[in-house]
């Protein structure tokens, strides 16, 4: 092999050394990801702020005190755990095994002028991946939706599904507020009008 060709090979096995460990520094580890949070708030355009955080990208991240706000709205978490499983990318299922938020205070600062909106039309959705979702939850929600509004409160919200070529399947929904429980699951195929097939559970109080 001629000389030239041996330097470029191995120019080529040190680059991809020095990406994948500088990926691995990024994402696996608690400074990196508090570094990408700090280069991320440069690029968005409102103001993001991260207190603590806790773990890292290919496992467990855990997040606390995360706000963001910008002229039109004001968000406020108090705690963000997400949890997946990396390695399963490999055979085309991205496993979510738990994304948490609790304490979500959202507050809409000024009314926007909303462009007029037609008939909804809903696409075709295809997958190139599984998706599997063992825990989706939101707990302690405060919503206020316009200047002056009353807070609608939610105490909480939880979705586990799978989505393959057949469809969504929801094996579990849940909501909860302070005059509404609601449980339900079933399936959906995002394909022309949706078609639903849902089992509810409704318990209206007050």
């Amino acid at each position: 092999m001629k000389t030239w060709l041996k330097r470029v090979l191995l120019a080529l096995f040190l680059l991809i050394v020095l990406v994948v460990g500088a990926a691995a520094i990024l994402l696996g580890t608690t400074p990196g990801v508090r570094w990408l949070v700090d280069i991320g708030n440069r690029f968005v355009p409102g103001e993001l702020a991260v207190g603590q955080t806790q773990g890292n990208l290919l496992g467990e991240l855990h997040l606390q005190d995360v706000s963001y706000a910008d002229p039109d709205m004001s968000v406020q978490v108090g705690d963000v755990v997400l949890s997946w499983a990396p390695s399963e990318l490999f055979s085309g299922v991205f496993h979510l095994r738990d994304f948490s938020v609790d304490k979500l205070r959202y507050e809409k600062l000024r009314e926007t002028q909303e462009e007029p909106s037609g008939p909804l039309e809903l696409p075709d959705i295809s997958l190139p991946l599984q998706l599997k979702l063992d825990r989706v939850q939101a707990s302690a929600l405060e919503i206020i939706s316009a200047p002056g509004a009353d807070p609608l409160v939610i105490d909480q919200v939880q979705l586990a599904a799978g989505w393959q070529a057949s469809g969504i399947d929801l094996s579990r929904m849940q909501l909860a507020m302070p005059d509404l429980k609601f449980k339900g699951k079933g399936k959906v195929d995002p394909q022309g009008d949706y078609p639903l097939a849902l089992t509810m559970d409704w318990q209206v109080s007050g």
